[in-house]
């Protein structure tokens, strides 16, 4: 027979976001039926009039880890009155491309035509007034009705208050469905040349990487491009608008998935004992209780340290669960353990 001893041995999973620089992460985490207003967003259309609430349960994807899924509560964009904004951390964003994410959800039949989400600028640029913002609203998303009830299209438009022709999707999608959109803003020297796409995804599409060709776009504009990127914009246009919105995320790379999640669901008590005896065949199974209220897909993985080190920075050895991790299990043979 064989005795080991477990030293510190853990079951770990981690969780968060790698991105070269993030802008706004907005999971409208405020009280149910508060308006935004309440909670860092400025109006800057209508005052306070119906201004937008927060409502729960938030909007989440089951198969697909978007960061912006599952945490907190949402907007609710569903009424005629206060359009509202929020800047982004970074008040000067003149470069490069920046993603703008977020989930949405068309509660309703789309029976009339309107821009609900768009980027912009404050009219003072160096000294903002989050209630007054420049009319050079850009990458408008405009939403419309579809061919029969349960359907809408979408439309992209640079700074057009309407989308015609090739500002709208072909495609046509589903009301009652949440959807990530994705629009990209990206900047180029000179004037009145930068540009904006639309990517649209749905549950359990793979949306590790920037795809080659957008949904729509990119479009250029016939007006100014923005001096700067300085905030995001929710806009109601319409008493049966009845849009949910939530997960907004601002970067300047395409970072979409969770890179790693953090929770430690279960340490066995060290100096714990695991006698096996048998041929070195004779297999041998740990198994454990899945994680809850993770959000996302995850791993698991073994990790066994040194109890002199007292950490697991630099782990002895790391044992994915079986099926690469994903299964509550991991299958050994004695012959392993001995190894």
């Amino acid at each position: 027979m064989k005795r080991f001893t477990l030293l510190l041995t853990a079951l770990f999973l981690s969780w968060g976001m790698i991105s070269q620089n993030v802008f706004m992460v907005e999971h409208f985490d405020y009280p149910a039926n508060t308006p935004l207003q309440s909670n860092g967003w400025t109006a800057h259309s209508a005052g306070t009039t119906n201004p937008i609430q927060v409502e729960a349960p938030g909007l989440a994807w089951s198969q697909t880890p978007y960061l912006g899924s599952g945490i907190g509560n949402a907007a609710a964009v569903n009424n005629t009155g206060s359009d509202e904004n929020l800047a982004l951390s970074d008040l000067q964003l003149d470069s490069g491309a920046v993603y703008t994410s977020f989930l949405a959800r068309m509660n309703g039949a789309v029976t009339t035509t309107g821009v609900f989400f768009h980027l912009g600028q404050y009219s003072n640029t160096s000294t903002p007034d989050p209630s007054n913002i420049s009319s050079a609203f850009r990458a408008r998303l405009h939403m419309l009705p579809g061919t029969t009830a349960d359907k809408y299209k979408l439309g992209l438009t640079f700074n057009q208050a309407s989308a015609s022709g090739s500002d709208i999707t072909t495609a046509e999608f589903d009301t009652g469905t949440t959807y990530l959109y994705v629009i990209k803003y990206e900047f180029f020297p000179g004037p009145n040349n930068d540009s904006v796409s639309l990517y649209v995804f749905e549950d359990g599409d793979i949306i590790d990487l920037e795809p080659s060709t957008p949904v729509l776009g990119p479009f250029g504009g016939t007006q100014n491009d923005l001096a700067f990127l300085q905030l995001v914009a929710l806009r109601q246009f319409n008493a049966n608008q009845n849009t949910t919105i939530d997960g907004i995320i601002v970067q300047d790379t395409w970072d979409m998935v969770p890179n790693f999640i953090a929770a430690e669901p279960l340490i066995p008590a060290n100096n714990t004992m695991l006698q096996v005896t048998g041929p070195i065949a004779t297999p041998v199974t740990i198994s454990w209780t899945a994680a809850q209220n993770i959000g996302t897909p995850i791993t698991y993985e073994w990790q066994l340290a040194a109890r002199a080190a007292g950490n697991f920075s630099t782990p002895l050895l790391a044992l994915p669960g079986d099926n690469s991790g994903i299964d509550t299990t991991l299958s050994l043979t004695i012959g392993a353990i001995d190894a």
